[in-house]
């Protein structure tokens, strides 16, 4: 018959397709989880936005840590650049003395042979974020800086990306996944609000546009009134 395959003629596996097929199904059941997630990072970031517009509620850590008179954002790109070479230093060490040991030669060879979420492969990784992490951060800045913005504001998204990255360092090494997306993403929402105070025209602050967003919802309101 035409339709029995030949004696000896190999048949095609479908099995992979229909694995590809369960997993992609399986993934699309968790969009919805993803989706509500970046909702709630939305809201986060414009709480934490309005919460940065008041004067009050970070310029007294400033005060108190005695960095009121400081350059808080020349001193954080420095931070993040000697941060990103100490990260690597952490994880150099521990391959060294606990893992497979480090061969000049040839660097990347041993992060390649990491086992994958060991201690080891975490300090990598956490590195490897914080390369990542370190332009995202300084070009923002370095354009706030040449263009003058407020610089109360700078200092503040300078101490939540330095204490965030921090924070992020250790919960990674203790292997608390939850705590590092959180840490992870404070930084990166310094990072867009330096990004986005850079793109602001000049004399235009984030304390003005939350008045005219406040103003526009309370138009809104009344009108469904």
């Amino acid at each position: 018959m035409s339709g029995t395959p030949k004696k000896g003629t190999p048949t095609k596996n479908t099995q992979p397709t229909v694995t590809v097929v369960k997993k992609a199904s399986k993934n699309m059941g968790c969009l919805p989880l993803h989706l509500g997630l970046t909702a709630i990072l939305a809201v986060t970031i414009g709480s934490i936005g309005f919460v940065l517009t008041q004067q009050s509620h970070l310029d007294w850590i400033i005060v108190e840590l005695g960095l009121s008179g400081q350059r808080l954002d020349t001193v954080s790109i420095a931070f993040a650049l000697i941060w990103t070479w100490v990260t690597h230093k952490i994880y150099l060490y521990a391959q060294t003395i606990w893992g497979s040991g480090f061969d000049n030669s040839n660097p990347r060879a041993a992060s390649a042979s990491l086992s994958p979420n060991s201690f080891i492969a975490r300090l990598y990784n956490a590195h490897v974020n914080m390369q990542e992490a370190f332009p995202m951060f300084a070009v923002p800045m370095l354009l706030c800086i040449v263009l003058d913005r407020e610089y109360n504001m700078r200092a503040k998204l300078a101490l939540i990306f330095v204490v965030s990255r921090i924070l992020y360092q250790i919960v990674y090494m203790a292997n608390l996944s939850t705590l590092r997306s959180v840490f992870y993403h404070f930084g990166f929402i310094a990072s867009v609000y330096l990004a986005v105070l850079g793109a602001l025209p000049r004399g235009v602050t984030f304390n003005t546009i939350y008045i005219q967003l406040l103003d526009i919802v309370g138009t809104i309101v009344n009108n469904f009134k």
